[in-house]
Parts: C-alpha cells; sequence; structure tokens
C-alpha cells in the first residue's frame, strides 16, 4: 500500500507543477521531436562527413524523451525554490518582454493613446508605470535567486544526454526543456530542435564513420577534452541552426537563448565560428587530423 505519509518526490511537484502550467508540454516535445528528427540527422551526415551506416555497419543511436526525469545537476539548482518562484521562473521570457513593452507604452505615451483615439484613455500613464515597476521589481528580485548564474555553472548537458555506453543512447530531459524555454522566452518546439541537434550530434562525433570508415576508439569520446566534445556538438548546432533558419526561424532565437546559460565548454566553439571557413577547418581536424583530438586512425 502507498505511503500516504510519504512527502512527494522533487520530480513529481516538478512534473505537477508544469501539467497545470504547461499542459500539452509533453505533446508539444514529442511532435517536435518526430517532425524535425530525420531532418536534423540528415544535417549531421552532410555537414560532419560522417555517417552512422556504412556497408553491412550499422549503428542505431535511440532517443528517449525523459517526461518524468530531471537530471541532478538541474534539480539541485531548483530544489531550494518554490512553486511560486517556478511560476515566475518558467515565464522569465515573458515578464521581460513585457517589461520592454511597458518602457515603449510610458515612453510614447500620448502617441500611442492619440492613435488608439479613445476617449477617455483605457489606461493612465502613472498605471502603466506601476506595472513598469512591478515587473522590474519581479525580475530584479529573480536575479537574486542567482538561478541564471547556477545554471550556466553546471559543466554538463542539462536539457538532455548522450549516454556512450554499451547501448548508445539520446535521452531529452522533457520537463527540463519546457521550463527553460519558458525561462528564455522561446517557443518548446524550437529549444527540442536545438537539444536534439546538440546530443546527436555527440553521437554522430563518437560513433560516425568518414569515408574511409574510421571514427573514435572505444573510450576515446568520454576521455576527449570537454572543450572538444562540447565545442564540436555546439559548432555543429549553431551551423544546423543556420541551415534551419529559413523553415523554422525560432530555433536560431532558441540557440541563441540558450547560450546565456551555458558554461565554457559549451561557448568554445564562438570563437571557431568567427573564422571564415570554419566548417572545413572543423572537419578536416575531426576526421583527418585524428590524433589532435584523441582519435585513432
Amino acid at each position: 500500500m502507498p505511503n500516504k505519509n510519504r512527502l512527494p518526490s522533487l520530480e513529481e511537484c516538478f512534473a505537477r507543477f508544469l501539467a497545470k502550467q504547461a499542459p500539452g508540454l509533453k505533446h508539444d516535445v514529442e511532435r517536435a521531436f518526430r517532425q524535425w528528427n530525420n531532418i536534423v540527422r540528415d544535417h549531421l551526415r552532410s555537414e560532419m562527413a560522417l555517417r552512422l551506416t556504412v556497408g553491412d555497419d550499422a549503428q542505431a543511436v535511440p532517443v528517449h524523451i525523459e517526461e518524468d526525469d530531471l537530471p541532478d545537476a538541474f534539480a539541485q539548482v531548483i530544489q531550494d525554490t518554490d512553486e511560486k518562484t517556478w511560476v515566475l521562473l518558467q515565464h522569465r521570457g515573458a515578464l521581460r518582454a513585457a517589461a520592454k513593452g511597458t518602457r515603449v507604452l510610458r515612453r510614447d505615451f500620448e502617441k500611442v493613446t492619440a492613435w488608439l483615439a479613445i476617449e477617455p484613455a483605457v489606461a493612465q500613464h502613472d498605471e502603466v508605470r506601476h506595472v513598469g515597476i512591478l515587473l522590474y521589481c519581479l525580475l530584479k528580485r529573480l536575479r537574486s535567486l542567482q538561478v541564471i548564474d547556477r545554471l550556466k555553472a553546471i559543466n554538463r548537458d542539462f536539457l538532455g544526454a548522450y549516454s556512450f555506453s554499451d547501448v548508445p543512447t539520446v535521452e531529452l530531459y522533457g520537463m527540463v526543456i519546457g521550463f527553460v524555454a519558458g525561462l528564455i522566452g522561446v517557443p518548446v518546439e524550437a529549444l527540442t530542435v536545438v537539444v536534439t541537434i546538440h546530443e546527436l550530434a555527440h553521437a554522430y562525433s563518437d560513433l560516425g564513420r568518414d569515408i574511409d570508415g574510421r571514427r573514435w576508439n572505444t573510450g576515446d569520446f568520454a576521455g576527449a577534452d570537454l572543450g572538444i566534445v562540447e565545442g564540436l556538438a555546439q559548432f555543429y548546432t549553431a551551423c544546423i541552426c543556420n541551415k534551419l533558419e529559413h523553415r523554422f526561424p525560432k530555433v536560431q532565437q532558441a540557440y541563441r537563448g540558450l547560450l546565456a546559460l551555458q558554461s565554457e565548454p559549451d561557448r568554445v566553439h564562438e570563437g571557431w565560428l568567427n573564422d571564415h571557413g570554419a566548417g572545413e577547418v572543423v572537419r578536416i581536424s575531426m576526421i583527418r587530423d585524428c590524433h589532435k583530438i584523441n582519435r585513432t586512425c
């Protein structure tokens, strides 16, 4: 029999919270993954010049969407906050946009009310000012919690994960994706695509074979420098988000918004992107100059 006195776990509380705040979250994450999975893989094969299937050698990398799990690193960041704070954090992106809009209204209040041509005005300047002050106070209080700083200090992926064990798999943490999408003010679907690209880029870096059939030796990927492992995944995430921009513009917004939450290993690639012809340089370094990144040919 269930223990009625047992306190609900953090995962259970967080799942209930998101079920109220974003009831369609599970569907949104799954739909985005199904819609873009094959497209993402096609782009990865093209950009990285690596294949998971070469001749009779086929390596499957299944993707699992974890609906109720929180990675430990993320759980440690939010465990000291309560549901009232979660609400504000999850809508932080909307609050920031509202604050920006309120500043515009205050600055051009007379022009806006004249354009509406409604007498009397539906709101007074002081009312708009008070809303702006409220938003400022809310956002200031959220900053004081240092949630963003603590997320940036996590030196590992916390929206998804690539496991390079005996059965390589990719996991997408649906609850975290939904929460962080609101935190940075982007659609859940767009952030799902960004995380999918990043984690599958890890898989292709680890398991993909080049045109000559070469790939990392067992254990080399796990032992490689974190800046290289994350740098490669982020570099190709940036490239593919750029390729998808004309089909799904919000993906680029999600990629850029997520950068604000990421630590140094996830930002090392920014220097590579600034170099002309960086794509070819990175590809040559990864495939041909294997010894430079712990890869044995």
